[in-house]
């Protein structure tokens, strides 16, 4: 599986020199963090922009008074192909593009005096994003580039792979280029009504010609506006979506321009009862509570004035956060004034306020309908998230969602006591802390029962928090800085400045590119990795000298601590140790003089028990490159690998999700698209002895033994779920905590996973002074057993899957179910093509394919797989016994083929199951092209195939279908199908009814996937 980079989607720059701003002939100096300051650290190979360096050093002997713009694009790694951007046709930007573009361009400067950095644009977009509005940036570029042409045309020689200027040439090699771009500078933003912002702060021209007059069509149904470029225009959108700005300026030479941008409007309506369109049901509003840590807040009876100074600041200042209301609606919520039964979320680590509480209630708190079921039973649901924020006496910035977690506790500390000073009623506060969220309720609430502030709380659930510290892959950290640094990729920059440097991310990395001073030979670091110097040791050392909130003074009896993981709680690895997470390869396209210019990197996992692999190797220009090789310590499996709720890191970094790069030409194959994050004993605040990351923890109860700190747990067992979801059971599991009937802890059991005539099966880790029963499913019998051992006996001709249950009362009490197989296989298998696009294809081509089954559980100790296939009306059957659920056929012929599986366990064989194919020369070809729109979606999508000159008759045949199948990224099952006529050319599907998350969407004509697509909903 591959997934190609080649972007065109083409956000537009327009530098306009109107009565806006007028740029020299150079562009801006960005400002960043140079790892190369911090010698032999896991950061500190290479200096910035070093592919310029190079080009440069090949340019040094050309004469460079004929650049007449001060800028030469050639100078710089084109991911953003300015130099093509608007050059044929409209193109359209983003903001993700628009600052690569505009930074490509500064860097391509000789002369950036006077000029906006990166960071200046960016804290411009947050200024009006804190205002509620959506600034809108416009650049009309004028720059210069080498003729592709200059050697042949005699203009410039190559001697000694230096270039030097060809004597008595008939011109100079140098040509001008202009391009237009314009986007709105933000990805997305919550609600439909949108107030844009024009400043000239924000209108960037180098060029000889001004903007005369600049007209928008804001993509709401009313065309194009006269708009000034000092003005704000709100418009309002009637559905939610990927929104189209086409802008159109007129120049002072007479000439006009067209490009194009998009952003996307999310919703701010969680359900149809705090939707103010109504239908009949009356709205719920949504207030926002502004906190304050300290007195910038009104006070009220019982409030603190808090501050907090960060370990690399000089002065204490107090932080901010926005409670967003979610009344109950079991009452008339549309006249709710007051909150009577209080559950607050806190917001995790969320950088540049990606997710306000909207998509925090739809993205983390709709599983299993869990929210709304909570506000159908009478909870108000109070989001508390951490925005970007002005800091008055700094007169700078925060991002809040990325800040010190301390700080955010002093702001859930306010809130919780303005909650209890104004709720009605005398209802306790139950607290959900989600990631991030978990270790800042946990600090809070320590911090309170402290310093005796009353918190008031009944129940804190820490939700997949990493109580023991977060992972993101030393070889992703390597890879972003390593591109952000060689070759300037802004969005590598953002996620490693903003992101992985950033407070919150180095208090709870435990490794961090920072870290560690380590051996070096040559371009080539190696050891094993730390965390970020002075913050997560200090941090970790702070939060345990606290300890875990224990309930108010005389309430601690009635205050439970629950934590719920996304982890395996029976070891089982996300992937292997030491596999490969991704290749990259970029290169120029056609069209620039360096054309050849490349990148080439790898990532990799971590190794596991005391094991050393490369985690990451990157080359620019077949320059010397950077290589990391890790050592792994001697007690525990991979830190990347290890069973934990997962993150999509490297899908991200592979344009599945946050960002892309531009147009660039560029691959990424091999991709492992996520990793562990959270592993299960941080999940747990795990406290045993045996401290290696994969081990199986099912198989006791860690509140009996003491190991976790928690009054109960729960997680999956046998696979490991994404970060922070919520899966039917754990639904369940959570609504009976909060409703007051609390799972018991995990009781564990231990037996042979299959009998062919009976089984014993044990209770262990049981207190000496616990009572236990049993109870066995019918396909069993009691045969003895008392106390803590069952034994049981399989009835005659039972096959399948059997069960004892153990009910133990006492100090550790719980339930306990043990499943067990009993007799042979008893499952039909599905036998499912490898090398076909449609799982159900019945047409396959001459030669060899692989086939294979999905084993079921109870089937898991089988002892043999036996494969046939043989071609029909033919007396000859190859016979292949294997232990692979799949298997490898060859097709010698064409005609129809019967294929046969049969599993085995130790108490004999299964059942038979079969599939007929049948084998022809060729099954249908087409020649596809796909697109489809919006993408990002929130309900609908349009699919266009243009299929070309098909080989086949039958596509345009009207009684043929056309299936579209949407493909879950991460479990890769089929969420929905569709099926519509073949004939057609445009398709819409609606994805109403599909949850938000990354999917494949493939095409199948004939039996045969022509085409698929990633799309976000």
């Amino acid at each position: 599986m591959h997934y190609k980079l080649t972007i065109r989607f083409i956000p537009i720059l327009l530098f306009v020199c109107t009565f806006i701003v007028c740029f020299p002939n150079n562009l801006l100096a960005q400002t960043s963090y140079n790892a190369a300051s911090a010698p032999n650290t896991f950061a500190s190979l290479g200096s910035p922009d070093s592919h310029k360096r190079h080009i440069d050093s090949l340019i040094q002997h050309l004469d460079k008074s004929s650049i007449n713009t001060g800028i030469l694009y050639d100078r710089i790694f084109p991911f953003a192909n300015v130099h093509k951007f608007n050059l044929v046709q409209p193109d359209t930007s983003n903001y993700s593009y628009f600052i690569q573009a505009y930074s490509e361009i500064f860097r391509a400067a000789y002369d950036t005096t006077n000029l906006k950095t990166v960071s200046e644009i960016r804290d411009l977009s947050t200024d009006a994003k804190i205002q509620k509005k959506v600034a809108l940036g416009l650049a009309a570029f004028k720059f210069n580039v080498i003729d592709t042409s200059a050697i042949d045309l005699g203009l410039i020689q190559l001697t000694n792979g230096l270039y030097y200027d060809v004597p008595n040439r008939p011109r100079h090699p140098y040509l001008t280029r202009t391009t237009f771009i314009a986007s709105p500078l933000l990805n997305r933003i919550n609600g439909l009504r949108v107030t844009y912002e024009l400043n000239s702060n924000l209108i960037f021209n180098n060029t000889d010609k001004t903007i005369t007059y600049l007209m928008i069509d804001f993509g709401d149904g009313l065309g194009l506006k006269s708009v000034g470029t000092t003005s704000s225009t709100v418009v309002t959108y009637s559905q939610n979506g990927r929104k189209t700005l086409r802008f159109v300026a007129s120049f002072s030479d007479g000439s006009t321009s067209t490009t194009y941008g998009v952003i996307d409007i999310g919703s701010d309506v969680v359900d149809n009862r705090d939707d103010t369109s109504g239908g009949g049901i009356p709205a719920c509003p949504n207030p926002v509570i502004k906190v304050w840590s300290g007195n910038t807040m009104p006070s009220f009876p019982g409030g603190s004035n808090l501050t907090f100074k960060g370990y690399d600041e000089s002065v204490a200042t107090e932080g901010y956060g926005e409670a967003t209301v979610f009344y109950a609606t079991n009452v008339d919520c549309s006249t709710a004034t007051a909150i009577k039964k209080p559950l607050i979320v806190v917001d995790g680590f969320d950088p540049d306020d990606q997710d306000d509480a909207f998509d925090i209630y739809r993205n983390n708190l709709s599983g299993g309908n869990f929210a709304n079921n909570l506000r159908g039973q009478g909870y108000d649901i109070i989001i508390l998230n951490f925005p970007k924020y002005n800091i008055a006496p700094l007169n700078r910035k925060r991002d809040g969602g990325a800040d010190y977690i301390e700080r955010n506790a002093f702001v859930l500390i306010k809130l919780i006591q303005k909650i209890n000073a104004e709720k009605q009623g005398s209802e306790q506060l139950v607290i959900l802390g989600p990631s991030m969220g978990g270790l800042i309720s946990r600090y809070a609430l320590a911090y309170m029962e402290k310093n005796n502030l009353p918190h008031n709380t009944k129940l804190w659930i820490s939700f997949d928090s990493p109580h023991k510290g977060a992972n993101i892959p030393m070889g992703d950290q390597q890879f972003l800085d390593y591109i952000a640094k060689k070759i300037g990729v802004e969005a590598a920059k953002y996620n490693r400045d903003k992101k992985i440097m950033s407070p919150a991310a180095k208090q709870m990395l435990v490794n961090h590119f920072t870290g560690t001073n380590l051996p070096s030979s040559g371009n080539t670091l190696y050891g094993t990795p730390s965390s970020a110097p002075g913050f997560f040791q200090r941090f970790y050392d702070d939060l345990n000298a606290l300890g875990f909130p224990k309930g108010d003074p005389s309430q601690e009896h009635k205050f439970r601590k629950v934590a719920l993981a996304n982890g395996s709680l029976n070891g089982v690895l996300v992937y292997n140790a030491c596999q490969k997470g991704f290749d990259f390869e970029a290169k120029a396209m056609p069209g620039s003089f360096f054309n050849n210019s490349s990148i080439t990197t790898t990532m990799s996992f971590s190794p596991s028990y005391g094991n050393t692999c490369n985690i990451f190797s990157g080359r620019v220009d077949l320059a010397s490159g950077r290589t990391v090789d890790m050592i792994a310590p001697n007690n525990t499996v991979g830190i990347d690998v290890a069973p934990g709720g997962t993150y999509n890191t490297q899908g991200i970094i592979a344009g599945q999700g946050e960002f892309d790069y531009g147009v660039a030409s560029g691959e990424f194959t091999s991709l492992v698209p996520i990793h562990s994050f959270i592993n299960t004993k941080s999940a747990l605040a795990f406290s045993g002895t045996n401290q290696d990351l994969g081990e199986d923890i099912s198989a006791r109860n860690l509140t009996c033994t003491g190991e976790t700190p928690f009054n109960s747990y729960f997680g999956p067992v046998g696979t490991n779920t994404k970060h922070v979801s919520i899966w039917p059971e754990a639904a369940e599991w959570l609504k009976n905590e909060l409703f007051g009937l609390p799972t018991r802890p995990f009781a564990y059991t231990t037996t042979s996973n299959e009998t062919c005539s009976g089984a014993s099966v044990s209770i262990i880790n049981t207190p000496p002074s616990a009572y236990v029963t049993w109870t066995a499913s019918s396909n069993v019998n009691p045969t003895s057993g008392i106390g803590t051992t069952a034994n049981v006996s399989r009835n005659p001709g039972a096959v399948g899957t059997a069960w004892v249950t153990f009910d133990v009362a006492g100090t550790c009490e719980g339930i306990a179910e043990r499943k067990f197989t009993i007799g042979q296989p008893s499952t039909y298998y599905t036998i499912t093509p490898e090398t076909q696009g449609d799982p159900n294809s019945s047409c396959f081509t001459v030669g060899y394919h692989n086939f294979f089954i999905n084993l079921s559980a109870a089937d898991a100790n089988y002892t043999n797989i036996k494969w046939t296939y043989k071609k029909l009306g033919t007396t000859t059957t190859t016979t292949i016994n294997t232990m692979n659920p799949s298997v490898r056929v060859r097709f010698a012929s064409t005609g129809s083929y019967l294929i046969t599986v049969q599993v085995s366990n130790a108490c004999g064989a299964g059942y038979i199951s079969t599939r007929e194919v049948q084998v022809a020369t060729q099954c249908g070809v087409y020649t596809y092209t796909m697109a489809v729109s919006p993408n990002p979606t929130i309900d609908n999508v349009d699919v266009i195939i243009n299929r070309g000159q098909s080989t086949s008759l039958k596509a345009k045949n009207d009684k043929n279908m056309v299936e579209f199948l949407l493909i879950d990224v991460y479990t890769n099952q089929s969420i929905k199908e569709w099926k519509q006529p073949a004939f057609l050319d445009k398709y819409n599907l609606n994805l109403k009814d599909v949850k938000p998350g990354n999917y494949i969407l493939k095409v199948v004509e004939d039996g045969n996937q022509m085409n698929s697509h990633i799309i976000k909903i």
